[in-house]
Formats: structure tokens, C-alpha cells, sequence
């Protein structure tokens, strides 16, 4: 893992529990008599971005919650794709896969559960879940699973059922956040979209953010994937100042950087030791754990 990458949390958890507490809890609208129409999707959405190690929630298109996460092994890859969560299960148990160790006995509910807190099934054996090995958290160690903190996990599978059903009775999240051994599956009412994507260069907060290649995937050089990451967001090609980034890359940084200085002003260049140059030195990722289901 390259701790100095920066990981941001969106928002602290204080302000998510406003946002759980302010939005709408999910209702599902009547369908016109005899009409047929497309199945319906959530309004939140998941991204998550294999090198930066990171998990993105968005509601209607605006980010509302970032959490770090544990990636694949590259020998057992978290795979880019398209998924949907439809079911989500509560303190679930763990039955080892037939590839596992003689060792590995099923796990109740607990803290020993592989599974942790609680798993979001994208396909087959394949989810995004809760786990204890925090160590872990912000490196590729998992068997192809998306392991998240447990508190981490518990909150989104929150947001996931504030914004996907199904309904509940009053106060029956709330026991199931606060029981840990009650195993309950629940079906969402309607699918949330996940993304998985492997961005080596992104822009984000209106800096370039560069990542490992950890998979080893990216043949382009790191200069051609940051500029068709700036023009990504919305920079004109005509105003990247090539050469500014490439020194920059070649200083390889340590955090972001940020995007007004990577381009040229207008009807000029920068000055040389300009230190809108340098770049923005940032915390380091903190550190915190598949198709196998781990």
C-alpha cells in the first residue's frame, strides 16, 4: 500500500447520522393502473475505486459519504464491473467456500465472522462486507470481496436501506444495528448500482489525485493518464501545461495536486519555481481487512 496516498473520509459520522435522520425513508410510489414500466433503482448509487482503495456513496449524483476499504489480492483481484446490491444480510454467518482451508469451520455471528457486522451481496459469492482486521483496511488483502471497517459497513448498509427499502417497522433498523448476533436477510425493495472502477489518475475536490497501479493493469504513461484525467473533469485540453505535470510526476507526489496549478493562465505560462507547482502534501491513507467470500 502507498500509505501517503491521501484517503478522505466525505463526511464525519456525526454529520451522516443527520443526513440518515433528514432523508426521506423509502416508500414505494404506486405504478400507474395497467402501465409497465422499468424496474425502478435506487437514487443511491456506490463507486468504488480500486487503487485508491476507496468506497463512494452518492445520492442523486452528489457524493454524500466516502470509506476506505480493503481490495483484492492481486492474485485474487477485486474485478471492475457492474453490480447491484438486492439483498442485504444482517450479523450473517460464514460457510467457508469449497476452495478454504480443512481448518475453516463455519462461523456464527460474532466477532470472529469473516463476514463481520454485516454483507451487501453483489453476486454470488461475491459482496462487499463488514470485518474486523481494521490492519487491513487501505491494502490488498481480501479474496476478491470489498471489506469495510464494521462501523463503516453498518453505516452504509443504513444508507442502502434508507434509500432502497425494504420498509420496515419503526425501530427495527435501529435493533438491528443494535443486535449482533440476530442473523436477518433482507431484500431490498429496489437495486442499488455499484461501480467498479480502476482509476490510476483521477480528479477529485479539484485536485489530481494519483494512485498505484496496483494490479499492474495500466500500460499508458502516468502523464497521458493524468491529462485524459483532467480532461475527464471538465479541463480543456489547450490549458493543461504539459510540462508542468510532467515535472510534477516525475517528482512523484505524494498526495494530490492540485488542478489550478497544472494549467496554463490565460495568454501566459507559469513562471518557473512558481510554488503553485509544488504539490500539496496531504494525510496519509490511515491504515485499519471474494468470489470466495472473504
Amino acid at each position: 500500500m502507498n500509505a501517503s496516498i491521501a484517503l478522505r473520509r466525505a463526511m464525519p459520522g456525526a454529520v451522516l447520522a443527520l443526513l440518515l435522520a433528514a432523508a426521506p425513508a423509502y416508500s414505494s410510489p404506486p405504478a400507474p393502473p395497467g402501465a409497465e414500466t422499468a424496474e425502478q433503482v435506487s437514487p443511491l448509487r456506490l463507486e468504488i475505486n480500486v487503487p485508491a482503495y476507496r468506497l463512494d456513496a452518492f445520492v442523486d449524483g452528489e457524493r454524500v459519504a466516502t470509506y476506505p476499504v480493503t481490495i483484492g489480492k492481486r492474485w485474487e483481484p477485486t474485478d471492475p464491473g457492474h453490480h447491484q446490491i438486492r439483498t442485504v444480510i444482517w450479523n450473517p454467518w460464514w460457510h467457508p467456500p469449497a476452495n478454504r482451508r480443512p481448518k475453516d469451520k463455519v462461523t456464527p455471528p460474532g466477532p470472529r465472522n469473516p463476514m463481520g457486522r454485516v454483507k451487501l451481496n453483489l453476486r454470488g459469492l461475491y459482496y462487499i462486507h463488514g470485518t474486523a482486521l481494521d490492519d487491513q483496511i487501505g491494502r490488498a488483502m481480501s479474496r476478491g470481496c470489498v471489506r469495510m471497517r464494521n462501523e463503516d459497513a453498518v453505516a452504509l448498509a443504513q444508507l442502502v436501506h434508507r434509500y432502497a427499502g425494504p420498509e420496515l417497522a419503526p425501530g427495527a433498523l435501529d435493533a438491528l444495528v443494535r443486535d449482533p448476533r440476530r442473523t436477518r436477510h433482507l431484500k431490498l425493495a429496489m437495486p442499488v448500482d455499484v461501480q467498479i472502477v480502476y482509476r490510476v489518475a483521477e480528479v477529485r475536490d479539484d485536485r489530481l489525485e494519483i494512485h498505484k497501479d496496483v494490479y499492474g493493469l495500466e500500460a499508458r504513461p502516468l502523464a497521458d493518464l493524468a491529462a485524459a484525467a483532467l480532461a475527464a473533469s471538465g479541463v480543456p485540453v489547450e490549458r493543461v501545461d504539459r510540462e508542468a505535470l510532467a515535472a510534477a510526476l516525475d517528482g512523484k507526489p505524494a498526495a494530490g495536486l492540485p488542478v489550478a496549478a497544472l494549467l496554463l493562465p490565460e495568454g501566459g505560462v507559469p513562471a518557473p519555481g512558481d510554488p503553485a507547482l509544488e504539490p500539496v502534501t496531504s494525510a496519509a491513507r490511515a491504515p485499519s481487512a471474494a468470489p470466495a467470500g472473504r
